[in-house]
């Protein structure tokens, strides 16, 4: 793709599949009239083909911006890791919102307050969008219809205006364990299976061969129909399709129960039995596996 005025630096796309193609541009020089033009060639079949498309550079006063590497897990944070069709996310950037804006219900928004979301052109419900540190910050869930092994392009309109594109590539699964410090570290939200209300912690330690409930997200698909922003069903449950497994304290532990948790949206759990030769400790180490992908290490306390 070429721009003219010339200041414009070429872009090439990648073939994403099913005739599908995809570049980022990053707008240079002044505000005013751009023409882009689209070249195709095929040396094989010896066919060229050409698209010119007319535009407007606008200045980017109030003009929402995604950071760079800014849409991530909203349970895990971690930077370059894909996300999966189902995911929890959370987009950073500048002017993405005004004010502090959540739903009010069930089935989630996709236009909240003024924002919206959308990836591969399709909008995603949202559940929060406001303030995020000095900059602000958009929350929602990835339509369950996106292919994996896939990457999208992922922009957020305030109002009239729209952002810059960001990458976002999807892997079948990857997993996150939600934390107490809800930075993707420590402490996982992890709770007793017999008491739901209570986090398995250095005070709460689980007894080896407890069963544990482990919150996560990015399991991928579910063995069912089920709409991203609309509460998950609560009978018959909807089980994870990828193989799901959890090592504590490097220990694999006998997995009940993998699957979205009803009456949540995006909000996965997994039934866990404690191993009985794990060694006890007020911080011992669990990660989740789904689809061959590791969640980065959270803890919990065992006894």
């Amino acid at each position: 793709m070429t721009f003219s005025p010339g200041s414009q630096t070429p872009v090439s796309l990648s073939h994403l599949g099913d005739g599908r193609w995809s570049g980022t541009w990053q707008v240079q020089g002044t505000p005013g009239a751009l023409t882009a033009t689209v070249t195709a060639d095929d040396a094989v079949q010896n066919l060229q083909g050409a698209l010119v498309l007319n535009a407007e550079v606008q200045a980017t006063d109030g003009v929402p911006s995604i950071a760079n590497g800014g849409v991530v897990s909203a349970a895990s944070f971690a930077g370059e890791a894909p996300l999966a069709p189902g995911s929890l996310f959370a987009a950073f950037g500048t002017r993405l919102a005004d004010g502090t804006n959540t739903p009010n219900g069930f089935p989630l928004p996709t236009l909240l307050g003024a924002t919206r979301v959308a990836i591969g052109g399709r909008e995603t419900p949202l559940f929060y969008a406001g303030p995020s540190g000095g900059g602000t910050q958009v929350n929602g869930i990835l339509p369950y219809t996106l292919l994996p092994n896939t990457s999208y392009q992922m922009s957020v309109r305030r109002g009239n205006r729209r952002s810059n594109y960001a990458e976002v590539t999807l892997g079948a699964a990857q997993p996150s364990v939600f934390t107490l410090n809800l930075s993707g570290t420590g402490q996982g939200i992890v709770v007793d299976g017999t008491r739901p209300t209570v986090v398995v912690d250095a005070a709460n330690p689980i007894e080896r061969g407890g069963v544990v409930v482990i919150y996560v997200e990015g399991l991928g698909a579910v063995n069912r129909a089920v709409n991203a922003g609309e509460p998950a069903p609560s009978g018959p449950l909807a089980e994870a399709v990828a193989q799901v497994s959890a090592s504590i304290g490097g220990q694999d532990a006998q997995i009940l129960f993998a699957g979205l948790t009803p009456f949540f949206t995006g909000l996965y759990q997994i039934n866990a039995v404690v191993p009985q030769t794990v060694t006890p400790g007020n911080a011992v180490q669990l990660v989740v596996t789904a689809g061959g992908q590791p969640s980065p290490p959270v803890t919990i306390g065992v006894r």
